[in-house]
C-alpha cells in the first residue's frame, strides 16, 4: 500500500477518484469538526450522517459501563423526538459553520452542486425510527428539518413495527409513515431489518429502497444479506451500502482483501447496480468496541473493529486504488464510489 503515501496527481486511479462521486451512505461523524474536513483527504464527495437513532450512540454517562449505556437508551420511549431533536441540530450547526467546506443537502443534484464548488454534500439521516414516537406528523417534521435517509428499524421493534407474532409486520403506523416516505420524498433505509418486515416494506415502498450498512452472506459466511435481501434490492433498484466493519465481511479477523474479495462476488453474481459504500464509521469506536470485543488472544490495543485501509475517512482512496488494480472498468468503479447512490437517491427524492 505504499502508493497510497504518494502525491503524483497523473496516476490513472487517482484522477479518476478525484474524478468521481465518492459516497459513503452510512456515517456516525457528526460531533467534531476535525474529522469532518478530514474527508477531502481521502476524496469523499458525500456522506450520510445519522446524528438520529434509535440509541444513543455516543457515551454521554461518564462512568457507565457502555453497553450498558447502549442499551439502557435504545429501551428508553419518553421524550426521543426532543433528544432526537437536540441531535439533530448540533450536526446541522456543526456543518453550517463551515460553508466553505460543506453543503448541507436535500437534493440529489446538491451532491453535484457541492462536488462543483469543492465541497462535501452532508445529508442527514436517522437509524431508527422511535423519534417518531408513533407520531405521523413528526414524519413530516423531521423531513422538513431536512432529513432525507429514515432507517425504519435499529435493534429492537419501535412504533413501526408490529412484533406481536413471531415475525415482525409493519404497524398500522409503520405502512402510514412507509407512504408518508415515498410521498415526501425520502429515502427508505431497511439496514438491521428482519426478513419479514424487509420484504413487506419492499412490496409497500413505491421507490427504491436501500440497506446503507451490511454485506452479503456469501462468499464468507459473516454477512447479514441472503440472496433473497440481494434479489429485493436488486428489483427494488435499490443500494446496499457495504459495512466497513471486520464481523460483517469475514469475521473478527478480516481483511481489506475480505472486503476487495466481496466486491468481487456481488460483481460477478450480477448485483453491479446496488454496491455502494456504507461505512459505517466512527469518530469513537467504544459503542463496537462494546459489542464485538477482542477476539481470542488479541487485545483492544492490537485489534480494531473495522478493516485498517478504509478504517479511517481519509483512506478511501484505498478503495479506487485496488479496483483500478483488480482491472475493474471505470464506469463500474464509478457506480460503486457514488454513481449508485446518486441513482437511488434521485429516484427516492425526485431530483
Amino acid at each position: 500500500m505504499a502508493v497510497m503515501g504518494t502525491t503524483d496527481a497523473h496516476e490513472p486511479w487517482r484522477r479518476l477518484h478525484d474524478d468521481a462521486i465518492v459516497w459513503l451512505v452510512h456515517d456516525h461523524f457528526y460531533h467534531r469538526l476535525d474529522t469532518n474536513l478530514a474527508m477531502r483527504e481521502g476524496g469523499v464527495t458525500a456522506k450520510t450522517v445519522v446524528p438520529v437513532a434509535d440509541l444513543a450512540i455516543y457515551n454521554d454517562s461518564p462512568g457507565e459501563d457502555h453497553l450498558a449505556y447502549y442499551e439502557r437508551t435504545l429501551a428508553e420511549t419518553d421524550g426521543w423526538a426532543r433528544e432526537s431533536l437536540v441531535r439533530l441540530e448540533r450536526a446541522r450547526r456543526l456543518y453550517e459553520s463551515r460553508p466553505d467546506r460543506f453543503l448541507v443537502a436535500e437534493r440529489a443534484e446538491d451532491v453535484l452542486r457541492a462536488k462543483r464548488e469543492g465541497k462535501a454534500a452532508i445529508f442527514l439521516g436517522m437509524e431508527g425510527c422511535k423519534a417518531f414516537e408513533g407520531r405521523i406528523e413528526l414524519v413530516s417534521a423531521f423531513h422538513r428539518l431536512g432529513v432525507r435517509q429514515m432507517q425504519l428499524t435499529w435493534a429492537g421493534p419501535n412504533q413501526l413495527v408490529d412484533a406481536t407474532s413471531d415475525a415482525w409486520r409493519l404497524s398500522a403506523f409503520g405502512r402510514e409513515a412507509v407512504a408518508l416516505m415515498n410521498e415526501l420524498g425520502v429515502v427508505i433505509d431497511l439496514a438491521h431489518a428482519p426478513w419479514s418486515f424487509f420484504a413487506e416494506v419492499v412490496e409497500r415502498s413505491a421507490q427504491p429502497v436501500i440497506v446503507s450498512h451490511g454485506a452479503p452472506k456469501e462468499p464468507y459466511g459473516s454477512g447479514d444479506m441472503t440472496r433473497g435481501h440481494l434479489d429485493a434490492l436488486a428489483a427494488s433498484r435499490g443500494l446496499l451500502g457495504l459495512h466497513f466493519c471486520r464481523h460483517y465481511i469475514n469475521g473478527p479477523f478480516a481483511t481489506f482483501d475480505d472486503f476487495l474479495g466481496t466486491i468481487d462476488w456481488l460483481i460477478q453474481q450480477g448485483y453491479e447496480d446496488i454496491v455502494a459504500l456504507g461505512g459505517d464509521l466512527f469518530e469513537d469506536d467504544a459503542y463496537f468496541r462494546a459489542r464485538h470485543p477482542p477476539p481470542r488472544g488479541a487485545t483492544h490495543e492490537t485489534w480494531r473493529p473495522f478493516i485498517d485501509e478504509i478504517g479511517d475517512v481519509r483512506r478511501i482512496r484505498a478503495i479506487t486504488h485496488a479496483l483500478v488494480a483488480r482491472d475493474y472498468p471505470e464506469a463500474t468503479i464509478r457506480k460503486i464510489l457514488g454513481e449508485n447512490a446518486l441513482r437511488v437517491y434521485r429516484a427516492a427524492l425526485r431530483g
